[in-house]
This record gives structure tokens, sequence and C-alpha cells, in this order.
């Protein structure tokens, strides 16, 4: 597979040409580790291309990654998902539309709602674990929202979630389409589901947003908008829509190791995550054997989720634990434990992990005092909420106030409580449990 961009930085750097433009390093690293970095660290010079108005080097290899996955187009960002969200959502909202979404939607989403003025009605998977968010939408389910609101202009979806959970995107797909709506699918955890025929591109998703900097050998904030067959937006529109958010500086060293990626995905990343998966699999079963309680594995096998409590221990008793081992873990709350695992961890890793798990003493487990979560109030859209006036007070007097900004405990970016909403016993006790002491409400 070609790699255009990185030819170009390789004749760049070998050209010795003086440099009179951005940035101010000159391609010369004076601090290490960016000594060797510092070369192909350039701005949007002549013959770089322009990642929003792309028509060059950055053009060719955003095409062969849209090859790779089956649509329509493919952008880059070097903003991460977060910079594709918004792009999703002004692409198909405008001003006082509707989108009908899953609760586990990350910040990002909910700020791009704000932001553009798109009004949110939430659903939540019936199935869901008691105390949390833990669970996936079904298409029945989302058939009865888009019944409920036959206005919706779009279904919004979370999967692989946090937890490893994730939702039939076929199914939901199917769904939508019958009701002539698009289907919007953060798939942040899952880009590598290119090899398990489960992505959302393939499954009939239209717009779709990847981190493959989560997953796949990608620099922190790489990140792709997948635009399926079916929809009539055209790439310079998604560009528009992007631009509107996005920096007018994107890294190069970012948008270098997307177009690496390309070629791995091409060549042995299809053989390293099947070997993985098989990996995965011997591993979850031998920790399964020894008594190590986990979430089930759903299809996003690069996770493993400890259920801490059912172990005897907290989340963070736990993360201590790994830390005494010289080992460093995704995410961590009183109850879960996040371990995101890929190709790039060598088989000492993951025996050493094995390990140290089964090593833990066993304990009784704890018991569960969460009560089952249900959405709180809403008072009024996520907008006027956000821009109304406000004011912080503690949280043992937010009782039945009106909450101004999105508020997580569990997972991370997983608002508990929403601009708008008002604030309930349960959201209250939420919120304490996880260490929040204070909260921004309406006036």
């Amino acid at each position: 597979m070609e790699s255009p961009l990185r030819q170009y930085l390789e004749k760049l750097h070998n050209s010795r040409r003086a440099r009179f433009h951005m940035p101010g390093h000159k391609g010369r690293g004076s601090l290490p580790p960016f000594d060797a970095a510092a070369p192909y660290d350039i701005t949007e010079i002549a013959g770089a291309d322009s990642l929003f108005e792309a028509n060059g080097i950055l053009a060719q290899s955003e095409q062969a990654t849209a090859a790779l996955y089956g649509s329509k187009a493919t952008l880059w960002s070097a903003g991460g998902s977060t910079l594709c969200i918004q792009a999703m959502l002004a692409l198909t909202c405008r001003e006082g539309d509707l989108v009908l979404a899953v609760r586990n939607a990350h910040h990002a989403f909910v700020h791009a709602a704000i932001l553009l003025g798109v009004r949110v009605r939430w659903m939540l998977p019936q199935s869901r674990d008691n105390g949390g968010l833990w669970g996936a939408v079904t298409a029945k389910e989302v058939e009865q929202a888009l019944q409920t609101y036959p206005q919706a202009k779009a279904v919004w979806v979370t999967t692989p979630d946090y937890l490893g959970g994730m939702a039939d995107v076929g199914a939901i797909a199917r769904v939508c389409h019958r009701q002539g709506v698009k289907l919007l699918v953060d798939n942040a955890h899952g880009a590598y589901l290119l090899f398990t025929h489960r992505h959302p591109m393939q499954l009939g998703a239209d717009l779709c947003c990847d981190s493959p900097h989560k997953t796949l050998p990608v620099l922190t904030g790489g990140a792709w908008l997948h635009l399926s067959q079916k929809v009539d937006y055209t790439p310079q529109q998604a560009r528009q829509a992007m631009k509107l958010f996005g920096s007018t500086s994107p890294s190069y060293l970012i948008l270098l190791s997307l177009e690496d990626c390309n070629r791995y995905l091409a060549g042995p990343g299809k053989e390293d995550f099947a070997r993985f998966y098989q990996d995965m699999q011997h591993l979850r079963r031998r920790l399964a054997a020894g008594g190590i309680p986990l979430l089930p594995m759903e299809g996003d096998y690069a996770k493993l989720t400890l259920d801490a409590p059912a172990m005897g221990y907290t989340g963070e008793e736990i993360t201590r634990y790994l830390d005494e081992s010289r080992m460093d873990w995704e995410y961590a709350d009183t109850r879960f434990v996040v371990l995101m695992l890929s190709p790039q961890n060598t088989a000492e890793e993951l025996h050493a992990l094995e390990q140290a798990l089964l090593r833990l003493p066993k304990r009784t487990p704890l018991p569960q005092n969460h009560g089952p979560y249900s959405l709180p109030p809403r008072r009024m859209e996520l907008r006027q909420a956000y821009f109304a006036p406000r004011e912080e007070i503690p949280l043992e007097q937010a009782l039945g106030r009106i909450s101004a900004v999105a508020q997580s405990c569990c997972p991370p970016g997983v608002p508990v409580v929403m601009p708008g909403e008002e604030i309930t016993q349960p959201v209250r006790k939420l919120l304490q449990n996880s260490g929040k002491f204070s909260l921004d409400v309406l006036k």
C-alpha cells in the first residue's frame, strides 16, 4: 500500500530545506524524546495538503482508509472522535431538530448538541444492569422510541460502550431505515472490529466515528469519520462540518500515524488480531476458572472488565494492587475496573496480568446497594439550561434543583444527570458515591 504522506515527509526531511514557516522548532528537536519526531512535525505548507480541504496526499490516504472499511468516504481527524462526533451531528441536524440517543452517549455528544441547539430524547436499555448504565439498547426499544418521537432526525448509539457491551447495530440499522431515520454510531472503541465483520460500516450505520488510537497502533488523537455508501452527504460537506469545530493546525505526526495504520490494517493487522482474539479467549477462560468475575465478552474482546465487588473488593482496592504490580489500567470506580488490551501487549505482560489477578486473595462478595437507575425529570432543553444563569452549591443542597451541566460518575463520559434535568435522590446518591461534593445548578 502506498504511503504518500510518509514519502512526502521523508523527502522534505532529506531535502534539508530552510523552514521559514511554522512550527517554531524548524524541524530540529531540542529536547528528547522529540528529536526524532521534530522533522516530521510540519504545518500545511505547499505539497503537504490541507486536512479540511484535502485534495492531495492526505486525500489519497483517506481514500485508502475508506477502501479498507468499505465506506463512501473516510475523513481523518487529529482531534479524536470528539471532532467526528461534532461533525456527525452538524451534518445531520439543524437547530431545533430532535435526536434519539442512548444514555451512554459521551460528553462530546452532549456538548455538540448544546452548541448546535439539537434537542435530545434519551433511551435507556430495559435490560440495564441494576444501579448503572451497563446494557445495550435493542432494536425493539429503538423502534418503540421512534414511534413515540416520529419527528426524530437520527438515532445515536454508542457501541462498544466503555465497559465492553455491544448493541446489535445491524438490527437497529434496519429499524432506522424502515422509518427513514439515519443511524449514527459512536464506535470510538471499536476500530478493530473490521476484522470480525462487526464494524458499524459493515452493519448498516449511516455515519460512524472510530478512534483507532484506542485499539490500533495510532498516536493519541487519531480518529476517522466514515460516511456510508447510502448517505447523500459529500466528503466536502463532511469536511465543512469538521472545519466548524476542528483546529486549523492538525498534527502531522498524528496524521502520519493514521496513514501508517492503513498499512497495518492491510498487512499484519488481521493476523495480529486473530491471534489476539484467541489469546483473549484463553485468558478469559483461565481467569474465570480461577474465580475472577468478568463482564461477559459481547464482541469487544479488547477489554477485560472486572466486577470488583463480586470479587470482594472495591475497584480502587484492585487498582492499588495493580499499581503495586507495576501495571496501569484504563478506568476504575467503586465497582468496575476496565483493562484495555491490544496485540501490542506482549505475552509476558498478559501472563503477568493473569498471575497478578489469580494471586488476589479470595474474599466474600460485597453487597450491591445501588438502586436501579432511571432518567431524571427533564425540565428544560440542554442548550437552554447550559447557557442559563447558574451557581455552584453543595451537593447535599441540590435535591430538586435543575442541573446546569452534565455530571458523570460511571463510566467516564456517561452523564447521570444532564443540563436541564432535576436532581433526584438517586442521582444525588450516585454523585455522592462517586466523590462529588458540589454541583452547578440553575439560579
